[in-house]
């Protein structure tokens, strides 16, 4: 499961990073809404991706469950990855990684903004399954609760696209990391 973990969050980040920036280039009047669009199909995936683990899971066993759906994601990615074209080529670089921009503030209090962000989000997400165990339900209930974080997260991508069109990206920024924090702080302090 360890290496399960470890291997599935690289890989998901060698496909976040690329496959979101790919819709931004296509459009400029619509931008956000198309990103959000775009970003929403992860949570269509994770609600997919739920229902098949539990139920294979359930059917076979963790191993081959984690088997059966690292092959096909590779096949459904990788084929997906053959649709993928870019309206703007990539600036030249003298190099992959370019240390000098660590040197910037903007960078650190970015870099802390989404540490702080997702260590919240995704300790939520990972850890919904193992929190309905210990308040009295079952692994099945704390699945339903990701389905339906993962429902929530679909509409709430592609209206948070809208609303940056409208409104503006930094300032949609601003109100949804307000608004996560005031909903997240109160669930972890009354954690057990």
């Amino acid at each position: 499961m360890l290496t399960q973990g470890v291997l599935f969050g690289v890989g998901a980040s060698f496909l976040l990073a690329p496959t979101n920036s790919l819709a931004a280039q296509w459009f400029d009047k619509y931008r956000g809404l198309a990103t959000g669009i775009s970003i929403a199909g992860s949570s269509i995936g994770g609600l997919w991706f739920t229902v098949a683990t539990q139920s294979i899971m359930d059917q076979i066993g963790p191993e081959w469950a984690l088997r059966i759906l690292g092959i096909l994601t590779l096949v459904v990615t990788g084929t997906m990855n053959m649709f993928y074209f870019q309206r703007v080529p990539p600036k030249p670089r003298k190099r992959i990684i370019e240390l000098s921009v660590t040197k910037r503030l903007t960078f650190w209090l970015i870099a802390l903004e989404l540490f702080a962000a997702y260590a919240g989000y995704w300790a939520l997400v990972f850890y919904i399954g193992t929190t309905a165990k210990q308040i009295g339900g079952t692994l099945q209930d704390g699945s339903h609760l990701l389905l339906v974080l993962n429902a929530g997260t679909v509409i709430g991508r592609v209206i948070t696209g809208y609303i940056a069109d409208k409104f503006g990206s930094i300032n949609t920024l601003a109100v949804s990391l307000i608004l996560t924090v005031a909903i997240e702080v109160p669930l972890w302090m009354t954690a057990k």
